[in-house]
């Protein structure tokens, strides 16, 4: 039985670890060792956040670097999974890498995005990040951590509405775009190819 490949982009990091560097992860997971294994996992993983990286060493995975912006060889794949990645793009690059995970999905294949939004309106957009930052502090983050991260995003994140998105991924290809999950400034989408 052919083995699925999947892909998997992950933006992550601390509350104080400030901006994310140019530099993404690229490993590639060994395949699965036993032949009577009919649903093998081949994921290539990127990432920026150097915990992932080094539990992924600890674990025996080849690393290697990549710039998200200038990643032209994306593999074939059949599912995908992207968190919280495309925000941390300029514009440029982000539609560039949106094209290239388009043309690289297999037909009928699906991907998984989940992104930080704006509102589609100043005054609600303002309401939904006071209610973010007031569930931050309610969880233990004092307002100062919550306004040190606010400046640490300040230039290099740069999100877009739900519509924007939209647009962005039928444009590349898409056939199918789905929102499956949507909690104050996130939304994930199930995109079809």
């Amino acid at each position: 039985m052919p083995q699925a490949k999947h892909i998997v982009f992950s933006q992550l990091f601390t509350p104080m670890a400030g901006p994310p560097s140019k530099s993404a992860l690229h490993s590639h997971v060994k395949p699965c060792n036993a032949p009577s294994e009919t649903h093998c996992l081949l994921p290539t993983l990127y990432t920026h956040a150097q915990a992932m990286i080094e539990q992924a060493a600890l674990k025996g995975i080849t690393i290697t670097f990549a710039d998200l912006e200038r990643l032209s060889d994306i593999p074939d794949f059949t599912y995908g999974v992207a968190l919280y990645t495309l925000q941390f793009l300029r514009s440029q690059a982000r539609q560039q890498l949106v094209y290239r995970l388009a043309k690289a999905l297999q037909p009928g294949g699906g991907f998984f995005v989940v992104e930080k939004v704006l509102g589609s309106y100043p005054t609600t957009q303002d309401i939904i990040q006071q209610l973010y930052w007031d569930m931050k502090i309610a969880n233990g983050l004092t307002p100062a951590q919550v306004i040190n991260k606010a400046h640490a995003l300040r230039g290099c994140m740069f999100p877009k509405t739900i519509q924007e998105n939209e647009t962005e991924f039928r444009a590349a290809g898409f056939s199918q775009v789905e929102i499956v999950f949507k909690d104050l400034q996130f939304c994930g989408w199930l995109l079809i190819r």
